[in-house]
C-alpha cells in the first residue's frame, strides 16, 4: 500500500483469467467488507458509549470514520449482503468498489494515528477523573480499528493469507472483552483452569483471533441488548483450558453466558453462512467466525437452552515442543477455584 498516493496495488484478483476466481475473489470480498463494517460501526459505538458522559470530548477522527464507512460505494455495489453474485461484470464491480473503499480507509489510518486520536480526547476533557480508564478502551479499540484496516488492503492486495506469530490468548481475549464491559448490565468473569506448557505455544494469525472472540463477544451482548423481556443483568464467563487429546495439545477456550438462549431448531444452523434471526443482520458473523478457527486446525461448537443461555466452545492445537520458547508460559495457573472479575 502506498501511503504517498493512497493507491492499492492493482488487485491481484483481476489478473486471473478464469472467470470463476474473479467472482469467487469478489463473494470473498463482499463477506469481508461487511463483516468488518460491523466491527467497524461496534467499536466507534463502543468508544462513544463509554464516552458519552463526558461533555466537549473530541471524536472528530472517528466521526470522520464513520462518514467514510456511510458514504463506501461497497454499499452502493452490492444491493444486498445476502445477494449473490451472477456475472462477471458484477464481480468486477465489486472489486474494484472494495478498492475504492479500502483506499479511503487507508487515508483514514494514515492521517490519524492512535496517538493523536488519544492526545485529542484526553486533551479535550482534562477535568475528567476517569480519563484514564476511559483512554485504555479508547486506546485498545482504535488498535483494532486500524488492525482490521491494513488487513481489507492486505486482502485486496495479496489475498487472504495468515500472518503467523506467538499470540497471547490472555491479552487477545481481553482486549475483545471491552465489548462485553461496554454494555451496562453485562459482567464478564475469567477462570484458568491450567497453563500451556512451557515448551509450547498458540501459533496464529493475531487479528484474526481476535475477530473469533470480538464475533463471539457481539453476539452474546446484541442477544442480551435485544431480548424481550429484558434480563436486568448478564454475566459472561471466559474459561481457558488445555486438552490434551490423541492427535496434539489443545488450547480450549468456553464463553458462556447468561443471556437469552438460542431456540434449539436454530442451533446446528448458527455457523450457516447468511443464517440470523436479527431483522438487520448479515448470517455472516458467525460463520467467518468458523471459517477463521478452520484455518487456524481448530473447531468451535456452539450449545444452548433458551431462556438460560449459550456457551460456545473453540479449541485451537498448539505447536511444540519449541526448543527456544521461554519457561513462563502465556497463561498462569490459578487453580479450578480461581474465579474473579477482570
Amino acid at each position: 500500500m502506498s501511503c504517498g498516493s493512497f493507491a492499492l496495488r492493482p488487485l491481484a484478483f483481476m489478473d486471473r483469467e478464469k472467470d470463476v476466481d474473479v467472482m469467487e475473489s469478489a463473494m470473498k470480498a463482499m463477506v469481508i467488507f461487511s463483516d468488518s463494517r460491523h466491527d467497524f460501526t461496534s467499536k466507534i459505538r463502543g468508544i462513544k458509549w463509554k464516552l458519552s458522559k463526558t461533555p466537549g470530548v473530541n471524536l472528530d477522527a472517528l466521526d470522520d470514520l464513520e462518514a467514510i464507512l456511510i458514504k463506501t460505494t461497497v454499499k452502493d455495489s452490492i444491493p444486498s449482503s445476502k445477494a449473490a453474485i451472477d456475472s462477471l461484470d458484477q464481480a468486477r464491480s465489486i472489486l474494484s468498489a472494495c478498492e475504492q473503499s479500502a483506499g479511503r480507509l487507508a487515508k483514514w489510518d494514515a492521517d490519524n494515528s492512535t496517538d493523536s486520536i488519544v492526545e485529542a480526547v484526553r486533551e479535550s476533557v482534562p477535568s475528567d477523573p476517569e480519563i484514564g480508564e476511559k483512554i485504555d478502551f479508547l486506546r485498545v479499540y482504535v488498535r483494532d480499528i486500524k488492525d482490521l484496516i491494513k488487513r481489507l488492503n492486505q486482502y485486496l492486495s495479496e489475498g487472504l493469507t495468515l500472518h503467523l506469530e506467538k499470540c497471547n490468548i490472555r491479552a487477545i481475549i481481553g482486549d475483545q472483552a471491552l465489548l462485553v464491559q461496554a454494555v451496562p448490565g453485562c459482567d464478564i468473569r475469567w477462570r484458568y483452569l491450567h497453563e500451556i506448557p512451557p515448551d509450547y505455544a498458540l501459533i496464529g494469525d493475531k487479528v484474526l483471533i481476535a475477530r473469533i472472540f470480538a464475533n463471539l463477544f457481539t453476539n452474546a451482548v446484541q442477544a442480551f441488548s435485544e431480548m424481550e423481556p429484558r434480563k436486568e443483568r448478564m454475566l459472561v464467563t471466559v474459561i481457558i483450558t488445555i486438552d490434551r487429546a490423541e492427535d496434539g495439545i489443545y488450547l480450549e477456550i468456553l464463553i458462556d453466558d447468561t443471556g437469552p438462549g438460542i431456540p434449539a431448531e436454530n442451533v446446528p444452523r448458527l455457523f450457516d453462512r447468511h443464517f440470523t434471526t436479527r431483522p438487520a443482520g448479515t448470517g455472516l458473523g458467525l460463520s467467518i467466525t468458523k471459517d477463521i478457527v478452520e484455518r487456524h486446525k481448530g473447531t468451535i461448537q456452539a450449545e444452548s437452552e433458551l431462556g438460560k443461555g449459550t456457551l460456545f466452545v473453540v479449541r485451537l492445537p498448539l505447536t511444540g515442543p519449541i526448543p527456544s520458547a521461554k519457561s513462563s508460559s502465556l497463561l498462569r495457573l490459578a487453580g479450578d477455584a480461581a474465579l474473579h472479575a477482570i
